[in-house]
């Protein structure tokens, strides 16, 4: 059974988790996003550029997709997904290949309807530049 509030939640509450579990520690997934702020107008605003020129968008994008949580320790401790349940991180994985599958099919559908560019230059393009300046400025 699959209830609305579940829908693209268990990816985000795995690496929440970590973030919770490891609170300003060095295993903290989330502290690269927040360490050594505040840095001055002049890095936040590098930082804006990088992020509208969609430099930054692979590091967010891995961080969702788990990359906080697959990595080992490098001191033979176990990975931070070690003591995550099968059941979530199933849900999680189930939630990746949707999310993948529904960009594959809506730019299928887009570029076989005529709407190839717009669907590039209105979601694409912005997910890449728009949301990560925004996911910075939250």
């Amino acid at each position: 059974r699959v209830e609305v509030g579940d829908v693209f939640n268990g990816c985000y509450r795995i690496v929440h988790r970590l973030h919770h579990n490891h609170l300003y520690e060095a295993n903290d997934p989330d502290l690269p996003l927040m360490a050594g702020y505040p840095r001055g107008k002049s890095y936040l605003a590098k930082r804006l550029l990088k992020d509208l020129l969609g430099l930054t968008a692979h590091k967010n994008y891995a961080y969702f997709f788990g990359a906080p949580g697959t990595s080992n320790q490098g001191d033979g401790k176990p990975k931070l997904l070690d003591d995550t349940s099968p059941r979530l991180k199933r849900a999680a994985l189930r939630e990746r290949w949707l999310v993948i599958g529904f960009h594959i099919a809506a730019m299928g559908v887009a570029f076989a309807s005529g709407w190839g560019v717009e669907y590039l230059l209105l979601w694409i393009l912005p997910l890449l530049t728009i949301f990560q300046m925004l996911l910075r400025l939250r």
